[in-house]
This record gives structure tokens, sequence and C-alpha cells, in this order.
């Protein structure tokens, strides 16, 4: 029996897991078609080659809608500290945002 329960509880913390990292995909993703258009992720970056969501990070995060995402880019790679609006579960816009580069530099996303 307690094989079982064991057996079950781990299932479902699998489960659970899977989902957190499909809904991080899916939210880098979102996130690096807005950052591909970003002139300041651009003009630092060079561009973006791939996008990261930092899970700690966004779940220690000041709000409950601040995602902590890391972008990597042929010039480097650095943080953004962001709020998206949203349509749904797409991601569809910027609300704020700051790209923290490993220099500690700090710029502001939208002008």
């Amino acid at each position: 029996m307690l094989k079982k329960i064991v057996l079950t509880l781990g299932l479902i913390l699998l489960g659970l897991a899977a989902l957190t990292v499909m809904g991080g995909n899916r939210i880098a993703e979102d996130a690096g078609e807005l950052f591909k258009q970003n002139p300041v992720v651009l003009e630092h970056l060079g561009g973006v080659q791939a996008v990261e969501l930092d899970f700690m990070a966004t779940v220690n995060a000041e709000t409950r809608e601040t995602r902590v995402l890391r972008v990597f880019g042929p010039k480097g790679k650095g943080e953004v500290v962001a709020e998206f609006s949203t349509t749904g579960d797409k991601i569809d816009g910027l609300v704020s945002g700051r790209l923290i580069l490993e220099s500690g530099a700090e710029h502001d996303l939208l002008p």
C-alpha cells in the first residue's frame, strides 16, 4: 500500500514538473519574439539566440507578475526582469522591463 502511495505521489510531482517546464518554455518563446524586436536588446546583445525562464528568480521576484529570463545573444548575455501583457496564455506585449548585463549595467527596455 505504501509503495502505491509513494509511486502515485512521485507521478503527480513528475507531472507538475513537466507542466512547469512546458509553461516556462512557452513564456521564454513568447518573450524571445518580443526581445528580437527590442532595440535595447539588439544594441547590447546583438540579437536573440536563446531565452530561458529563470524559474527560481521568477518565484522570488518582487511581484507575481514579474518574470525573470536569461537572454543570450551573439554579443553576450543578460537577464531581463519584466512584466508582460497577455491575451489568454500568450504574451503579447511588454509592460515594463530592464536588461541587466553581465557587467551589472542596467538598461530600460521601454523608452
